[in-house]
């Protein structure tokens, strides 16, 4: 098989990761105790909202480096799949 079904995975996680519009639209910001908050719009809540900009770079590196622990889990096992 092709690396397809790898890319597709790795796609579908970082879309994942980087929701914000959907929950901060509907929800107006999270909703009740936060329950549909997503890392992103954590982020942009302690970051922007909130003003504190440490903060929220910090969420933002450590979803990065999540994302990629995940993606590189995902390249591992869904690509030894693939073969």
């Amino acid at each position: 098989m092709r690396p397809a079904p790898t890319l597709v995975v790795l796609l579908a996680t970082v879309t994942g990761a980087n929701l914000f519009t959907e929950p901060y639209l509907l929800t107006g910001g999270g909703g009740p105790d936060g329950a549909s908050a997503s890392p992103v719009l954590v982020m942009y809540q302690r970051g922007i909202e909130q003003g504190n900009p440490d903060v929220g770079s910090a969420i933002g590196v450590l979803l990065v480096i999540g994302v990629m622990l995940l993606a590189l889990l995902e390249r591992r096992f869904v690509g030894r799949e693939a073969r």
